[in-house]
């Protein structure tokens, strides 16, 4: 029965699909599948709703709502607000006009009064569904209009869900502090008088089982608006339905109880969590909680860690807290959103510290030691994209796992640090030929003898010095790749190997990854083996950088660049570190993106795209969203032109 209840709704998905393909009314073929999931009090009809004020919606194509057993349907149905529980506005082709559309049609719907007073302001709230069968823009792109249509309206009057056939679903999700997502949400009604300490999410989920995740919410929004109603099992729907996601844009509920957009201090990195710990002991010095001030929107939440109950000590905090909501969560208690302020919490602190035999004192705080590693930010592409965009990108790859985030950037750090040596060389070697050519041009450091021509300035010691640099840190980089390849279970080294053993080798990869498989064969025919046999001959075979001549032609001294594999070491530096940052970044990225979770890949951003403070390359996507999905391929621009 729980795999039956799935696979049913799956196969139903497929033929509106179909319907929609033929030009038939997916609709009315919508209604009737919904139908036979919501048995009584619920009916599925086509129509509009009115309020006890003369308020009437627009008509919808599906109108959810409770019926008493002896009415007769005529369609369009006119239902009463007070019995509306959801609607769903099905749509050819979701532009943003019909976007805006829809989703002003459901707040209008949504806006209905309701006269009864339920216990939950969940019990009359009317739920909100956009329907499309096609959209000319990708999932992320309607996520971003829905989060501008939702910063123009009050929560209680947002869309619930966007479903659109064949790219998936976007809806919100729910985060309490210092946890993974847990689950779905389901938006409040404009009753609900408090904040809640938690995040949601705008989620984007892909395309398969799109219709099984809307009936599952739908499903859970039902049973709350008439308690006891028999639905199918809820998980049960979601049996074989990808869980995996991704966040288009956070939301906080504050004081009042409404979402508001969530502020920058509670982004990965921001501060919020940063407000020092305080220590609530008994008469002894015995360690009885942890508290802590948490600034959230309007107000704060007040944490608490430890066996004490948060209510006891909020008395302390007077009657701003009497009607404060408390979440009890595995790493603590919660109270909030409340209307204070972290003056409000220092006097709650104080009278504890006064009314009670408890002593509050501040957590003793590490010291922490913090060293410059690179003398650029990520304003810079080279630091935003091999170092903060691959990072971002492990992240979501690999989440709380510790222990393969730790063995990752190991690896990583290896390469990095390599190519940020070779980096500096390659600047030392442009520097000192640039430098010195314009002293001999100038003649600031020749001085002539008759016809005897001295330079002062010897940069041949610097420049081989440098050179040599260069070779082994970006030899190493480019070797060091395969060490983090291999932790993304993709194995290049044959391409570091002699010409029979690479072709087996690029031959065994090309029938599982194909585009990989291309990119390296072109890797190594135009640039890698240029790298390593300069490597090989520097270790292996004593040669040396050539030393700096000098040629003079009609009284004019002009110097000429050593070379390396034929090509002046400058040329040769700045050629071979543009092909090796390229390099680090495709294959790395490429190796992540196959790791991914069902359903989610990487996205290319424009270069007039990317922001100016870190213009990080890639984004996720959903697969069936409607973004193109990068593919590694071989380019031959500079690294900042890509």
């Amino acid at each position: 029965m729980s795999d039956s209840i799935s696979k049913t709704i799956g196969d139903s998905e497929e033929l509106l699909q179909v319907a929609a393909r033929e030009g038939r009314n997916v609709a009315e073929d919508l209604n009737k599948i919904l139908s036979s999931h919501l048995g009584w009090p619920y009916r599925v009809r086509a129509g509009s709703a009115t309020d006890v004020d003369g308020l009437t919606s627009g008509e919808f194509s599906t109108l959810i709502y409770t019926f008493n057993e002896s009415e007769v349907p005529f369609e369009p149905v006119s239902a009463s607000a007070e019995s509306l529980a959801g609607v769903v506005e099905v749509t050819q082709s979701l532009d943003s006009a019909a976007l805006r559309a829809a989703y002003e049609k459901i707040a209008i719907a949504k806006s209905l009064r309701k006269t009864t007073v339920p216990p939950s302001p969940y019990l009359n709230t009317t739920l909100g569904i956009i329907f499309a069968l096609e959209s000319p823009l990708s999932l992320e792109e309607l996520g971003q209009r829905l989060d501008e249509l939702n910063k123009a309206h009050p929560s209680h009057l947002w869309a619930d869900m966007i479903v659109v056939l064949g790219k998936g679903a976007l809806h919100y999700a729910v985060q309490f502090p210092g946890e993974p997502i847990s689950g779905d949400f389901l938006l409040p009604g404009k009753d609900i008088a408090f904040g809640a300490p938690m995040y949601i999410h705008l989620f984007a989920r892909p395309g398969k089982l799109a219709l099984n995740r809307m009936c599952s919410i739908l499903f859970m929004h039902a049973a709350l608006f008439s308690p006891g109603v028999k639905l199918p099992d809820r998980e049960a729907t979601l049996i074989g339905v990808p869980q995996a996601g991704m966040t288009l844009a956070g939301y906080q509920s504050n004081s009042k109880g409404l979402l508001v957009p969530a502020s920058a201090d509670h982004y990965q990195g921001g501060t919020a969590f940063r407000h020092p710990l305080l220590r609530i002991e008994d008469q002894h010095g015995a360690l009885l909680s942890h508290l802590q001030f948490i600034p959230w929107q309007d107000g704060a939440v007040v944490r608490l860690h430890g066996k004490l109950p948060l209510e006891g000590l909020l008395v302390f905090l007077g009657s701003v807290a009497a009607k404060g909501l408390i979440i009890k969560r595995p790493d603590g208690q919660y109270a909030g959103v409340l209307p204070i302020t972290e003056n409000d919490f220092a006097q709650m602190v104080e009278r504890i510290q006064k009314q009670s035999n408890m002593v509050v004192r501040p957590e003793p705080q590490p010291t922490w030691i913090m060293s410059k590693a690179y003398d650029e930010g990520t304003a810079s592409p080279f630091m935003a994209r091999l170092f903060l965009g691959v990072l971002k990108i492990r992240e979501q790859l690999y989440g709380s796992d510790r222990k393969k985030r730790d063995d990752f950037d190991r690896a990583y750090e290896s390469v990095l640090v390599n190519i940020h040596s070779a980096r500096a060389a390659a600047k030392e070697i442009r520097d000192l030929v640039q430098n010195h050519r314009s002293e001999i041009s100038q003649g600031s450091c020749v001085i002539r003898t008759g016809r005897v021509i001295r330079v002062e300035s010897n940069i041949y010691p610097e420049l081989r010095k440098q050179t040599e640099t260069f070779l082994n840190s970006a030899g190493r980089a480019l070797k060091n790749v395969q060490d983090v390849m291999r932790l993304l279970r993709l194995d290049i080294a044959f391409l570091y190997q002699k010409p029979a053993s690479f072709q087996r080798g690029l031959e065994k990869i090309r029938q599982t990854d194909s585009d990989l498989a291309a990119y390296l064969d072109e890797t190594r025919a135009k640039w890698s083996e240029r790298l390593t046999k300069a490597r090989n001959a520097l270790e292996h075979q004593g040669w040396a950088l050539p030393r700096v001549m000098y040629e003079e032609s009609r009284g004019v001294l002009t110097m000429v660049e050593p070379t390396v594999d034929g090509e002046a070491v400058s040329s040769f530096a700045d050629t071979i570190l543009e092909r090796l940052s390229c390099f680090v970044e495709g294959v790395v990225v490429h190796g992540l993106q196959r790791q991914m979770l069902e359903g989610i890949s990487l996205t290319e951003l424009p270069l007039a795209q990317r922001r100016a403070e870190a213009p990080e390359r890639f984004q996720p996507a959903i697969i069936t969203g409607g973004s193109v999905i990068w593919r590694i391929r071989y380019e031959g621009r500079k690294f900042d032109e890509i």
